[in-house]
């Protein structure tokens, strides 16, 4: 199994400017949020470059994904607890029958 990555398609172009600008944006927001050395006032991250020579990836393991690989979202007629709702097999029938009940 090999997996092909293109770096600079990746990394080139509006895609790859707009990637590294999240990218940037992400490092950024993470450095407000850690508590610095007194000696550091503040992190700013100006910008972000994925240079041009690509990194060397080498896959350790593969192993099965995780459970929630294989939920499935719920459809408008499924319940959370994994049970359907009591809807009758047919229907048209059950919508006629519901007119043939005595009343008095």
């Amino acid at each position: 199994m090999s997996i092909e990555l293109n770096w600079e398609t990746l990394t080139s172009g509006p895609d790859g400017d707009a990637l590294a600008e999240r990218i940037r944006a992400f490092i950024h927001d993470k450095f407000q949020t850690v508590p610095l050395p007194r000696f550091i006032r503040s992190v700013n991250v100006h910008g972000f470059d994925f240079g041009s020579i690509p990194p060397e990836l080498e896959l350790k393991d593969i192993t099965d994904p995780l459970p929630d690989f294989y939920e499935q979202e719920l459809d408008e007629d499924e319940s959370d607890d994994g049970h359907e709702p009591d809807v009758p097999a047919d229907p048209v029938a059950a919508a006629a029958g519901a007119g043939s009940g005595r009343r008095g």
